[in-house]
């Protein structure tokens, strides 16, 4: 659902580069930022569960790594991340006050709900069981709203919920478009050219949840 929303988002949001940046406990620049579409469709197609072999969820680790894929002289960064909010590392709202200094406002997109759920993986039999820490509990992840809106906050930015469909993306999209993204913006536009969006897609590394997520 993650991964359909970021291609339906950056099929519609017209010219600009993107790039992505795939992070659990460590954080790696997948593609970098480019304007070609085909080349990060694929490269998203290819990200999936097993691309960070390091566990936990480091949300700064993330935003230092999207930092480093813009160029110095660009004026108008964005970026958007796509997490539950779980910041187990717990740097990620200093992290993103420290990029508005530095001109780039983090949107924050969360996924799942406040209730959480158990994370289903395939078992030694080939059937679906939940995942479970080293102690035998049901591994569950939560969608963590209160962390989410204070990492697009202090940068400018804004929280949004994605939504069964995605519908969140697409308000995010349409905000950006017409400028009305940033807290207190002014602006009435932005030319499509100048929006240059990394994706920070977090994937749930589910075989390396085990050793960092804390048990209720």
């Amino acid at each position: 659902r993650a991964k359909s929303s970021i291609s339906s988002f950056v099929r519609r949001k017209g010219t600009g580069s993107v790039g992505l940046v795939a992070f659990s406990g460590q954080a790696f620049l997948q593609c970098p930022l480019t304007r070609d579409y085909d080349s990060f469709f694929r490269t998203l197609n290819e990200t999936d569960t097993r691309s960070i072999p390091v566990s936990g969820t480091d949300i700064a680790r993330a935003l230092e790594e999207e930092e480093g894929a813009f160029a110095a002289n660009r004026n108008r960064k964005l970026v958007i991340i796509l997490t539950d909010g779980e910041d187990l590392e717990a740097g990620g709202i200093e992290a993103a006050g420290k990029l508005k200094r530095k001109g780039l406002v983090v949107h924050t997109v969360g996924v799942g709900t406040p209730t959480g759920g158990q994370i289903t993986v395939v078992g030694p039999t080939g059937l679906p069981d939940a995942l479970r820490d080293e102690e035998g509990n049901a591994v569950t992840s939560r969608l963590d709203e209160a962390t989410l809106t204070k990492v697009s906050s202090v940068s400018g930015g804004r929280y949004v919920r994605l939504g069964q469909a995605g519908e969140g993306m697409e308000a995010l999209r349409l905000a950006i478009q017409a400028g009305t993204d940033s807290a207190n913006s002014t602006r009435r536009g932005i030319p499509r050219e100048d929006l240059f969006v990394i994706i920070a897609l977090l994937l749930l590394v589910i075989e390396t949840l085990i050793s960092t997520r804390r048990t209720p």
